[in-house]
Order: C-alpha cells, then sequence, then structure tokens
C-alpha cells in the first residue's frame, strides 16, 4: 500500500483508489436508448408513454433522445471530398 503526504489533501473518496467507478448508473444503456428513439420515431408512443414504460422520468427520454441524436450524427461519414 503506497504512503501518502500528510500535508496533501485528498479530494477523491477511497473507492476511487480501488477501480470503482464515480457518479450515478445509467437509467438505460445504448441499446435502449436506440430502441426507444425508434419507438419515438414510429410515432406510435409519446415521450409519457416511453417514460412509463421504460421506467424512467420523460426528462431521461428527451435526454436518451439527444444523446441517441448526437451519436448518429457523429457516426455519418463526410461526404465532403477533395
Amino acid at each position: 500500500m503506497r504512503r501518502l503526504d500528510p500535508t496533501v489533501t485528498v479530494t477523491r473518496p477511497a473507492c476511487g483508489w480501488r477501480g470503482h467507478l464515480h457518479g450515478k448508473q445509467p437509467k438505460l444503456n445504448r441499446r435502449q436508448e436506440a430502441h426507444l428513439v425508434s419507438l419515438l420515431d414510429s410515432g406510435e408512443y409519446t415521450t409519457a408513454d416511453l417514460a412509463d414504460l421504460f421506467g424512467v422520468a420523460r426528462s431521461t427520454v428527451y435526454r436518451a433522445v439527444e444523446r441517441e441524436r448526437e451519436r448518429s450524427t457523429s457516426n455519418v461519414p463526410s461526404t465532403a471530398t477533395r
């Protein structure tokens, strides 16, 4: 185990040194987000319906849609040629 300098202020919790992740786990994984967006795009479900179906808040649905759209636009190859 490494020794810490007593004059150094440690701001991270001890779990950070053991390789644990910080922050809250996402409610939906990427596959679920993609499925949610496809259901929303089909027009059969509202955001409230999807929130209830997936067991999340409406704000989570909106964030999932935004993230999925960012992923889809960043994965499109550029058509510009030189």
